[in-house]
């Protein structure tokens, strides 16, 4: 394999040919023996040299060249994840993949004790609607720019911020969350514990395998014995309520490092069935390509740096951790 050879050095950034140059001779480790095979879209991104820009921890997050090399793949122990999908998903299962060693790459903080989970978003209330009958419909409601502070470790009290998307000098309606939910004075009386309601998860796991138990065992405790009932690999309701249940955990407010989001994206890529809608949009109006499962959550990607970018019904703006309840990153 020869690689091209480098302009003359100049002053600030490399260029683009001392980049090239660079992503040629790493590129060069995936001939050695017994290196496990590229998957495409990785090695196209791999050739392609292009700077993947994520704008998560922090709200500015810089610019990252992601390099993925056999070793790496190596060091992160990514396993081959089960039995091969289904014919026509392939596709689906390598850009989960890529996702996954976009977000490994990213190498986000851990919040601190005391901090706040920031996180802006692009959301749709979904509101009741009475009938002429008296009975109820469910519409979705106008775009909304919403901005989640949550406690790091739960010990205080959280915020959500309203106001129409893209009308900045709008009001805002604000919601306080408190750091434990409200229970009924019975339950107080008698001593019922309050469980924190945390911004940051330090028990989710993160790796690809455990993640995926910890997402089915999340679905069958949510929605009861009857989920629990098709809660097995492969059972299309259980599969499509973990992809709903990661879709509400990366636009939510909840923290992922950087090993929890790329071992959630590694997870999703070995459910079955998952497919690949192309020229798809988040509710930013962003295009992407999407991944997701037939009349399920969407998940949406840049299709150029398979950045997460939200949900055909959501999408993520930024998220970064913050000392106080109200700050906003710069």
């Amino acid at each position: 394999m020869s690689c091209p050879v480098p302009a003359a050095p100049g002053h600030g950034r490399e260029g683009p040919d001392r980049s090239s140059e660079r992503l040629c001779r790493r590129s060069r480790r995936l001939d050695e023996p017994g290196a496990r095979t590229m998957m495409r879209l990785g090695g196209a991104a791999l050739r392609s040299a292009r700077r993947w820009s994520l704008g998560l921890a922090g709200g500015a997050l810089a610019a990252l060249l992601v390099v993925v090399t056999v070793d790496a793949l190596v060091r992160g122990g990514w396993p081959a994840g089960g039995s091969a999908p289904p014919p026509g998903t392939a596709e689906a299962a390598d850009i989960l993949r890529t996702a996954a060693f976009v977000a490994h790459e990213a190498d986000l903080p851990v919040p601190r004790a005391g901090q706040f989970v920031f996180t802006e978003t692009v959301a749709s209330p979904i509101n009741q609607v009475q009938q002429p009958d008296g009975g109820f419909s469910t519409a979705q409601g106008p775009r909304v720019l919403r901005q989640t502070w949550l406690s790091a470790d739960g010990t205080r009290d959280g915020l959500v911020r309203d106001r129409p998307y893209r009308q900045d000098r709008a009001a805002s309606d604000e919601l306080v969350l408190p750091a434990c939910p409200a229970v009924l004075s019975a339950d107080a009386v008698s001593g019922r514990p309050c469980t924190p309601q945390r911004g940051f998860d330090a028990g989710m796991p993160d790796s690809p395998a455990a993640v995926l138990d910890w997402l089915r065992a999340g679905v069958s405790s949510a929605a009861g014995p009857k989920a629990a009932s098709v809660a097995a690999p492969g059972g299309g309701v259980a599969d499509a309520l973990v992809l709903q249940r990661a879709g509400e955990l990366l636009v939510g407010g909840r923290y992922l490092t950087s090993g929890q989001r790329s071992a959630l994206f590694a997870a999703l890529a070995s459910l079955p069935g998952v497919t690949v809608r192309q020229q798809v949009r988040d509710l930013a109006n962003r295009p992407g390509v999407g991944v997701g499962l037939a009349d399920g959550t969407t998940l949406v990607f840049d299709a150029t740096s398979y950045a997460f970018l939200g949900t055909t019904n959501s999408a993520l703006l930024r998220q970064a951790t913050v000392d106080g309840l109200g700050d906003i990153p710069s």
